[in-house]
């Protein structure tokens, strides 16, 4: 493929390619690759043929990470020419099995623009892309790389998580990945990979955004080899089989058990009396927790393809009066000063008859505008802003009142509370009405990387509702139907003591 025709390619294609990759990358766990394609000519042949119509694009004519698209992308594409890949069963500093390529190929990298080409390529188109990729370095010339052994796992208990957290400390983990596991640690700024780039600490809370799987051994696995490339040493000559084990359970640990699933629907519970200011009360815990990820907002200049917030979990509630969100994020800095600083937004309907209808996801338009609820680090609380397009969003002439607003900063996770009034709501307004359903939308801006504007991590619309409070006659009802059960149960007894 000519040069050329790779810088003569759409950037809207690109962004497109990015964003489903983003939105449909999956993490890869470790298990047995399927069995190893051999080596001929045509295979190679038609490798290069699938490299130059789909990969090209990304890691370059020649396989240097140089394509079209590399610009606009944290991690950038891999460097096939170096020969240094990151996720292996090889020692460090060891080529990659061609297992290990083919896997890669396969599953993708989440939270990055690799996709898991297993939904579009056969498994014999995979393994002809493998043997082409290594024809670009000379590391696999005569190589005979060696699968590391795998020592008997330890199972994640109570023991041995404390002792990996030890491990943790004592290994200096939290000076990349912070004291929480958030990649918010003091050396986290500043990380490079070996060719000079910018490479963020992965967040650990987040498994799904694991690139080389979750699973206890494919962290074993990265402890065990490190990753060729980037900071991430190998720990196998500085911590026994039984120490990495340890750190493996305990990194696990950090995230939830299960990756949650996206919200299809988020729900705002109703609660008596005022609405709990604390988020760790019985309420809010009680709340139903809905998990929104974000994308990078590439569809309008000036795009934004390397947002750093990945997702963000939203909790709501309310009363007769009003109601709250408290939504929390992770961000590897809190940036407050400056013109870029940490925002977040809630994005509705502006108009009362539209509640039902999704206007335009970036910020509306003029025909259907939308209500922005924007929170900026540094300021006195929430403001409420009129959108009729991406740069057409100002004050609302018609604002509603924000009751409260706290927001805290805390080992790299944000929490934000917005209370809304509903009882003084605008004319016209969309309504919080119990039992309807209004589209929501969510935007965050990390001021730390930079991002200020449109350069933002968005989510498309998704349904929110407020769940219709339990009539009385519900419990009256059960009270009743338990009484009857145990009068019927009595008569019942005594007829047959007569009998």
């Amino acid at each position: 493929m000519s040069k050329k025709i790779l810088a003569g390619g759409s950037l809207g294609a690109l962004g497109l390619a990015i964003l489903v990759s983003i939105l449909f990358s999956t993490p890869a766990h470790t298990q047995e690759p399927a069995k190893k394609a051999a080596v001929d000519q045509t295979a190679t042949g038609e490798g290069k043929n699938i490299y130059d119509k789909y990969c090209a694009w990304c890691h370059g004519e020649k396989g240097a990470g140089d394509g079209p698209g590399a610009t606009y992308q944290i991690p950038r594409p891999r460097d096939f020419t170096s020969g240094a890949y990151k996720f292996r069963f090889t020692p460090s500093g060891d080529p990659p099995l061609d297992e290990d390529i083919f896997k890669s190929v396969a599953e993708g990298f989440p939270g990055t623009s690799m996709p898991p080409w297993k939904h579009a390529l056969t498994e014999k188109q995979m393994w002809a892309v493998t043997h082409y990729i290594k024809t670009f370095s000379d590391a696999f010339k005569d190589a005979k790389p060696k699968k590391i052994e795998i020592a008997k796992q330890i199972s994640p208990s109570k023991e041995s998580i404390e002792k990996g957290a030890k491990l943790y400390k004592d290994s200096k983990c939290w000076e990349c990945h912070g004291d929480e596991g958030r990649g918010d640690g003091p050396s986290a700024k500043d990380l490079k990979d070996d060719w000079g780039n910018p490479i963020r600490a992965a967040d650990l809370t987040q498994p799904w955004t694991y690139r080389g799987g979750s699973t206890h051994l494919d962290i074993f696995r990265n402890f065990t080899t490190g990753l060729n490339g980037t900071p991430m040493p190998s720990y196998a000559d500085t911590n026994s089989d039984e120490d990495r084990w340890h750190l493996a359970n305990y990194v696990r640990s950090m995230a939830p058990e299960k990756d949650p699933s996206v919200a299809t629907l988020l729900s705002s519970a109703p609660v008596k009396g005022p609405i709990p200011d604390d988020p760790e009360s019985a309420a809010w815990k009680g709340a139903r927790e809905g998990f929104l990820p974000f994308m990078p907002q590439i569809v309008e200049e000036p795009r934004h393809f390397t947002p750093t917030v990945t997702a963000a979990f939203v909790r709501s509630l309310y009363n007769d009066d009003e109601i709250a969100f408290l939504i929390r994020w992770s961000d590897p800095t809190e940036s407050k000063e400056g013109t870029a600083v940490d925002a977040f937004a809630l994005q509705f309907p502006a108009r009362e008859g539209e509640a039902g209808t999704k206007p335009y996801f970036l910020n509306g338009d003029e025909e259907n505008p939308v209500m922005v609820w924007l929170w900026k680090h540094g300021t006195a609380g929430a403001v409420d802003l009129l959108g009729k397009g991406l740069k057409a969003t100002g004050p609302n002439p018609k604002p509603g009142t924000f009751t409260k607003t706290v927001a805290s900063f805390n080992k790299g996770e944000y929490k934000l509370l917005v209370k809304y009034s509903i009882k003084d709501r605008p004319q016209g307004a969309v309504s919080f009405a119990p039992g309807g359903f209004i589209p929501v939308a969510l935007q965050v801006w990390d001021g730390g990387n930079g991002e200020e504007g449109s350069k933002k991590g968005v989510t498309t619309w998704t349904w929110f509702t407020l769940e219709k409070p339990t009539p009385v006659s519900v419990y009256l009802y059960t009270v009743l139907a338990v009484v009857g059960a145990v009068v019927a149960q009595g008569w019942i007894v005594r007829r047959v003591r007569r009998s």
